[in-house]
């Protein structure tokens, strides 16, 4: 991915997104100079073994080839990644390069004007593979380089095809359609997931359900099994905006325990008070007892601080979105 950068720097990033196979620019930092020297930094979610060390090498060889040029590897546990990267893009402090994953949160970069398009030459797209940077690309333009491709096929049972009357194997979702059709008609299950660990039958449901079916046809097959338009809600609208339900939740339970001014205009009673309004028994116009106000504040802070700890994650995945794209 390729965030805005100085021009010392833009050309030495085109050439590390080559090398290393996923590509973002530098923001106006200072890292650059100059004179052509320059520091770029990637975070990736390899902590260990091949994958660490396959960036490292990628390094090491664009480090050969372009002395000047210093890159610096951040390794980010995968489940922290999307949460501090976009944290950092918010705050303007992200990395150079960076490991995302396409789909809805890389629009959402291009659209906040977080990353800009790479410019390929003719031997990059023919080394990569236009069908494999159509996933990248956003109005034709390529805005990351894949790091890998990891293919699911689905393999067909010649004799079962042969019986329903299929000459020949599915190669589109139209052929695929139809072969289903008359497996089911000759009373056979058209397609079998083995989701023992769960993560083929998400691959499964995100690759054909969230792709290629409209949210009509989603309330129809819930319809099918029986489901009414309220069941669908809480199955389905529900769990999908859980995260950010409980985020604006923990923020405003947050904040409500850190106010000050409502329940000072509220509450009459000083054995009413709330601990933010506690502070000021130990400050007066006269004087004030700084030892018993900090130690005060600090105990006022330890619900929220708390609270904010066990619910963090909840908190990231909130502002990083309910789907992961």
């Amino acid at each position: 991915m390729t965030r805005k950068t100085r021009s010392a720097t833009a050309a030495a990033i085109g050439l590390c997104v080559a090398l290393a196979a996923a590509g973002c620019a530098g923001g106006d930092d200072g890292s650059g100079s100059s004179d052509g020297q320059g520091t770029v930094t990637l975070w990736t979610n390899a902590m260990e073994g091949r994958g660490a060390q396959f960036w490292k090498d990628a390094a090491k060889a664009y480090r050969a080839l372009h002395p000047d040029v210093t890159i610096k590897i951040q390794s980010v546990q995968n489940e922290d990644l999307d949460g501090k990267l976009q944290n950092a893009l918010n705050s303007n402090s992200a990395p150079d390069i960076f490991l995302q994953r396409g789909g809805g949160k890389m629009q959402a970069m291009v659209d906040a004007g977080q990353i800009r398009a790479l410019e390929l030459t003719d031997t990059d797209r023919a080394n990569v593979g236009e069908a494999t940077l159509e996933g990248v690309s956003i109005d034709g333009e390529v805005y990351a380089m894949p790091l890998d491709t990891q293919p699911e096929g689905i393999y067909c049972g010649k004799d079962l095809l042969k019986k329903a009357g299929i000459t020949s194997t599915p190669t589109t979702m139209d052929e695929l359609e139809d072969a289903v059709a008359k497996l089911k008609a000759i009373k056979v299950a058209p397609i079998a997931v083995g989701a023992e660990d769960a993560w083929p039958a998400a691959h499964w449901y995100c690759n054909f359900a969230l792709r290629e079916c409209s949210r009509k046809t989603m309330q129809e097959a819930a319809a099918i099994d029986g489901m009414s338009r309220l069941g669908f809600f809480f199955r389905m609208v529900v769990p999908l905006s859980l995260p950010g339900v409980v985020t604006v939740g923990i923020l405003g339970f947050v904040g409500s325990w850190n106010n000050y001014l409502l329940p000072l205009y509220v509450l009459n009673s000083q054995a009413n008070h709330t601990l933010p309004l506690g502070v000021q028994v130990f400050s007066s116009q006269y004087s004030t007892d700084t030892a018993k106000v900090l130690a005060f504040t600090s105990l006022a802070m330890l619900p929220a601080l708390i609270f904010f700890s066990v619910f963090e994650k909840r908190i990231v995945g909130g502002l990083t979105g309910a789907v992961k794209g």
